[in-house]
């Protein structure tokens, strides 16, 4: 047995992802996440350094450092009363890579902090941009700039 087929037995969720490299390329992929595990953390710094993935049938280790994107599946959210509010912005995030990603940007602002640089400038080192297929939540330090539609 291979060292690798280990992973497809240890407690984890598989989650079908559309994963975009610091180098530009698309995947589709299934990311293996350990279960309670946010995906955003995967990506950051306290995230392990390699993410176990399975891209066309073969297991593989992403380093995570290359990753800029992971595009999850997109789930529609009711408003219930007692939500609190969510700022929206449209929003185009352009990768250092050269990848443009158009949605919505949403985060539920601390008063007084409801601009998107405020977003941008939290301590999270990801952000999520919803689409109508996926939610998309990208690291930072992958982002050359992002344009407000």
């Amino acid at each position: 047995m291979r060292r690798s087929q280990a992973i497809l037995r240890m407690p984890v969720d598989k989650i079908d992802v559309v994963l975009i490299g610091h180098d530009g390329t698309r995947s589709d992929a299934m990311l293996f996440v350990p279960p309670n595990e946010a995906i955003e953390h995967m990506l950051g710094e306290r995230g392990n350094r390699f993410l176990p993935t399975m891209v066309g049938g073969t297991v593989q280790l992403a380093a995570r450092d290359a990753i800029a994107a992971i595009g999850v599946q997109a789930v529609i959210a009711i408003h219930q009363d007692g939500d609190l509010p969510v700022q929206v912005q449209a929003a185009v995030v352009h990768l250092r890579s050269g990848v443009a990603l158009e949605g919505e940007l949403r985060w539920t602002a601390v008063i007084g902090q409801a601009r998107t640089a405020d977003y941008l400038n939290g301590d999270d080192e990801t952000i999520a941009l919803h689409t109508p297929s996926h939610t998309f939540h990208i690291a930072k330090a992958h982002i050359a700039r992002v344009e407000e539609k």
